[in-house]
């Protein structure tokens, strides 16, 4: 629930239009899929910018929400940005592998890649089918 809110919040706070632009207004959209042993979260928006995670500041109120969602998922990533926005999605593992994972860490190998500043990672075909279905 934290990476949604998390995914969703960046998307209204950096992504939507402000006032004078002239972009058109297009809605962000939410989608959550079960393409076999994982759940991948994707969030839709208008903007044409990746996201970059902020450097470390500890006195600062905001900037840890790509942290956030790197530190709870397995993967995370944004499509290659367009005139039409991007998807910003993040994957988690399910299944008796995870179960194991999560209860004796470090046994069943290193967690999912997470991409840093500027890398992207491509979503499945049918991710991204359904998100540009929009």
């Amino acid at each position: 629930m934290t990476v949604v809110s998390e995914l969703l919040t960046n998307a209204v706070c950096h992504a939507l239009p402000g006032p004078g632009d002239t972009r058109p207004r297009r809605p962000i959209q939410l989608g959550l899929l079960q393409p076999g042993p994982c759940v991948l979260c994707a969030v839709a928006d208008p903007s044409e910018r990746a996201p970059v995670p902020a450097g470390p500041c500890h006195l600062a109120e905001t900037g840890r929400g790509l942290h956030v969602i790197g530190a709870l998922s397995d993967q995370w990533g944004c499509t290659a940005p367009s005139d039409t926005g991007k998807v910003v999605w993040a994957m988690f593992t399910t299944g008796p592998a995870r179960l194991t994972q999560a209860l004796i860490p470090g046994l069943a190998g290193e967690r999912g890649t997470r991409p840093g500043p500027g890398r992207e990672h491509a979503p499945s075909s049918r991710l991204q089918g359904s998100m540009e279905a929009r």
